[in-house]
């Protein structure tokens, strides 16, 4: 098996196991920091044990992955609310648009890097939020560049979504969070990888 495809297998594993842990809602977080333990290993070139590495990052992030998915919800239960109006508007309005757009990328320049960092060092998760803010206007340009490849990502989802209805929806639940979480952790392990070599 090539190595392309081995680590294609293995993130695609590890979404699985961050799929299945999510299940309860409230572990969902602790699901998504491992989910990015195993990930920013692999953006390493690491040879890891997919589901030893997932389950020892689950036990020892859960408290904070559950605080900060507690945080991180509301933001995105709001955000889907705005796009499903917007989407879903019978009018045009730019004032509704420009809103949505910019409420995403605050956001994720809040956010994008959060679980990254609970899923690789150990600190408060008021610093883990402050570190991501940090990160983000270090590296605004490769970060913006970054976002833009998420959105396009769900963009991608939504329209096949729309295509094919929800018969698709197993299908993109496994591989949409896989990629996403993988777009992310290749930028972030090359930041957190400087960062350490400046300390």
């Amino acid at each position: 098996m090539g190595e392309g495809i081995k680590k294609a297998v293995r993130i695609l594993l590890t979404n699985l196991l961050m799929v299945i842990c999510s299940i309860p809602v409230i572990t969902a977080g602790a699901a998504i920091a491992a989910a990015f333990y195993v990930n920013l290993k692999l953006a390493g070139g690491e040879d890891v044990s997919v589901v030893k590495m997932f389950f020892n990052s689950f036990k020892q992030n859960f408290l904070q992955g559950t605080l900060m998915w507690i945080i991180t919800l509301p933001f995105l239960a709001g955000l889907g609310y705005m796009w499903f109006k917007l989407l879903s508007m019978k009018e045009f309005s730019l004032l509704f648009v420009i809103g949505s757009v910019l409420l995403t990328f605050i956001f994720f320049i809040v956010f994008i890097y959060t679980f990254p960092l609970i899923a690789r060092y150990n600190n408060t998760l008021a610093n883990q939020i402050r570190n991501s803010i940090g990160i983000t206007v270090q590296n605004f340009k490769s970060t913006l560049i970054l976002i833009v490849k998420i959105l396009v990502e769900i963009a991608i989802s939504y329209v096949v979504l729309g295509f094919f209805g929800f018969m698709i929806i197993p299908l993109l639940v496994m591989i949409a969070p896989a990629v996403i979480i993988s777009t992310i952790s290749e930028p972030a392990k090359e930041i957190f990888t400087d960062l350490e070599s400046k300390a």
